[in-house]
């Protein structure tokens, strides 16, 4: 009799031959969870946390201004990712950092500091209103979900999903630190239905960003969603559709997955 681990593996290789009929992809911040205390560390607070947590930089004005340094070398690296759509995960550009400050620090220690820093944000995590039972309408038409975000630290999205039981909702996490590609760059889409065998033109992208979301998937095809207040914004691309809130979106399912 063939073992779990041998259909673990029949069910990926039957992933990889059959076409999914429909996926459905979603952002993470602000789009299903909001979490300003990790969003913060993302882009641009990591050095104060981990350097903290590290006791690496002691107080006094010489310190500080290395602080400084450390901030703004911390953002260009960030910068640099958004603008060429290549990511630099957090331990990798926290690695950086110190280096460029010539800190003796160890990697494996650094890595655990931001392990640590990361995991103490998830205090200020939260789905957003409607974000569960959309997934759970979606999976209930045999839809599959990933999510596909800019993350510089991916298991902080695995940690979030887990505390909430919504892990079982979700087929996949794609973040830049894992595969690499920031959302500036629509190949991360690319790789996401890939993964699943989809086409773009069954495939949906709910986000909140005009640029990262909406201009970036639909650039390959995919329909997408805007998550957005300002129902009357000009918008170029435009979305397949626009939203105040998640609850309006299952309404519109089956026009958007249609080729």
């Amino acid at each position: 009799m063939r073992g779990p681990e041998h259909e673990a593996e029949r069910l990926v290789s039957l992933r990889s031959i059959e076409r999914v009929p429909a996926l459905f992809t979603i952002d993470f911040h602000n789009t299903l969870f909001h979490c300003d205390a990790w969003f913060q560390l993302e882009i641009r607070e990591l050095p104060r946390a981990v350097f903290a947590e590290m006791n690496a930089i002691s107080p006094g004005e010489d310190n500080q201004q290395m602080l400084t340094e450390a901030l703004q070398r911390y953002r260009a690296i960030r910068e640099q990712a958004m603008a060429s759509g290549v990511e630099c995960d957090a331990v990798t550009s926290m690695i950086q950092v110190a280096r460029d400050l010539q800190l003796i620090l160890h990697p494996d220690d650094i890595a655990s500091a931001v392990q640590s820093v990361m995991h103490r944000a998830q205090h200020d995590a939260q789905p957003i209103p409607g974000a569960i039972e959309l997934l759970q309408g979606v999976r209930a038409r045999g839809i599959q979900i990933a999510v596909v975000s800019s993350a510089a630290y991916h298991p902080f999205l695995e940690w979030s999903l887990t505390r909430f039981d919504m892990s079982n909702l979700i087929d996949e996490v794609v973040t830049s630190a894992r595969c690499g590609i920031y959302k500036s760059n629509p190949a991360i889409y690319q790789h996401t239905l890939d993964l699943f065998n989809a086409s773009a033109a069954t495939s949906v992208h709910v986000g909140d960003s005009p640029r990262f979301d909406v201009a970036s998937a639909s650039s390959i095809g995919m329909k997408t969603v805007l998550l957005s207040n300002d129902l009357a914004a000009t918008l170029d691309p435009e979305p397949d559709l626009v939203v105040a809130s998640l609850g309006e979106v299952p309404e519109h399912l089956d026009r958007l997955l249609k080729a």
